[in-house]
């Protein structure tokens, strides 16, 4: 690719609630990002293989495995991927495994969803500082 032509920036979303995936259009739509949503980790894996991402963001309610197990697979094929972690509902348990994690951002879905906008946007300011 020219240096002249503009890639555009990509967002992996794992998350299989067509409710949840609504919502992240919505809150990028202003935003000069495509979004790729996936609901299984196989696809996840399929797409980061072939595609360059500014982050992926794992919801905690995976349907075909747990999220710390996706994180660790999403990391192994990318090591350098900010993974943001959203949830429903934040528990202390959830809040502690989080931490244990290498997680870029965790964001509790009732919460601001201008404070995950903003994440998602360092993410992809940071994968464009050399």
């Amino acid at each position: 690719m020219s240096p002249m032509s503009k890639e555009p920036v990509r967002l992996l979303v794992l998350d299989g609630d067509p409710a949840a995936q609504s919502e992240m259009e919505r809150i990028f739509k202003h935003d000069d990002l495509a979004i790729d949503f996936c609901a299984r980790i196989v696809d996840a894996v399929r797409s980061l293989r072939e595609t360059r991402y500014v982050a992926a963001m794992v919801d905690v309610g995976l349907v075909d495995t747990s999220w710390d197990k996706a994180v660790g697979i999403l990391k192994a094929v990318d090591g350098s991927l900010p993974v943001i972690l959203t949830a429903q509902h934040n528990t202390r348990e959830l809040e502690s495994k989080v931490r244990e994690q290498d997680i870029f951002y965790y964001y509790i879905k009732s919460f601001d969803a201008e404070e995950l906008r903003l994440a998602v946007m360092e993410a992809k300011r940071l994968a464009r500082t050399p």
